[in-house]
């Protein structure tokens, strides 16, 4: 399907300095410090504090013609316990086309792993290393919007 859209995108070019191609739209790393009353279900079974999460979100643009982009964004994440031991990881991205500045297609993966060999969870039952991972295609339509 992308490469559907990315000739249909091409075909539609003028002459090849109108392009951008590999931009960094946003570049960070996020701390948190974890309130450790508060937990996400979805996190093991631990029986010591969550303490921190770091989050490295990279939003990029692959190729950009006018009001047309394709995109890819992404963020990795980790939480830690009191020990200071990570204990989960995730990916989170969406790579997909923008259709001017108020409409976006685009596929969404989202995965979480634990570090440890086998865990209790609570949906996957005892003695588990399964992790929850999304994957879904999304139209998102944006009323107000800010940038190009």
């Amino acid at each position: 399907m992308y490469q559907q859209l990315l000739f249909a995108l091409l075909t539609l070019s003028t002459p090849a300095y109108c392009w951008d191609f590999l931009e960094t739209d946003e570049l960070y790393i996020e701390y948190h410090r974890l309130n450790p009353g508060n937990r996400d279900p979805y996190a093991p079974q631990y029986t010591g504090k969550w303490r921190e999460r770091a989050n490295l979100v990279w939003d990029s643009t692959l190729v950009r013609k006018k009001q047309y982009r394709l995109f890819w964004n992404h963020q990795i994440h980790t939480e830690t316990i009191d020990s200071g031991a990570v204990k989960t990881v995730g990916w989170e991205w969406k790579s997909g086309i923008s259709f001017g500045r108020y409409v976006d297609v685009f596929h969404y993966h989202h995965s979480r792993h634990i570090m440890d060999e086998r865990v209790e969870h609570p949906y996957y039952g005892n003695k588990s290393n399964q992790f929850p991972v999304e994957d879904s295609f999304v139209l998102r339509f944006k009323f107000i919007t800010e940038g190009r």
